[in-house]
């Protein structure tokens, strides 16, 4: 009844995450903490009222459950929830000129690399040459994976995958009869 609220509401925080990710880590990982608790919210409206008809209880643990990613997000939130918050891991480059300096949260070892010339180090210790006075850096950016997650998508394409699997089990909840329209 009231999913498709939660479910704009998470939207709406997906959409902070777009914008955010690239930028600045604080408020992505505010957005990725509001938008697991909107779309939680959704699946927990759907359950609330699924479960009060036959076969409803059944049919949203199969929904939910039966794809890895929902059933991953819903975990995670609750973890951000009642333990602490989803751990994340958070890739960092930064422009130097025409290469790039690259930092993780997940490795001591920082690389850079200019063309197909990559220079690494386990500790670090950088020299980044001088730009040429007529070179503007290329900006910072920051990507972001969940800690727990083995597949390859990011925060963001599982969280965008996310949302549309959360629209996809309301749909078929409501063609089902189990939800309200």
């Amino acid at each position: 009844m009231h999913e498709d609220l939660k479910i704009a509401e998470a939207q709406h925080f997906l959409q902070e995450l777009i914008r955010s990710a690239p930028r600045d880590p604080a408020v992505t990982r505010y957005s990725v903490s509001a938008f697991l608790s909107a779309a939680r919210s959704a699946l927990q409206y759907a359950l609330e009222e699924a479960k009060c008809k036959p076969g409803g209880q059944s049919w949203y643990d199969s929904s939910v459950n039966g794809d890895p990613v929902v059933k991953f997000l819903k975990d995670s939130r609750d973890i951000n929830i009642h333990e602490r918050p989803v751990p994340m891991r958070t890739h960092t480059t930064i422009g130097i000129g025409q290469g790039a300096l690259t930092l993780s949260s997940t490795s001591p070892t920082v690389l850079i690399s200019r063309g197909d010339q990559v220079i690494e180090w386990a500790t670090p210790r950088p020299q980044i040459p001088p730009l040429p006075s007529t070179m503007e850096p290329s900006p910072t950016s920051h990507t972001y994976e969940f800690k727990d997650w083995a597949g390859p998508e990011d925060v963001v394409a599982l969280c965008t995958r996310y949302l549309a699997e959360i629209r996809r089990i309301v749909d078929d909840g409501r063609v089902r009869g189990f939800l309200s329209p």
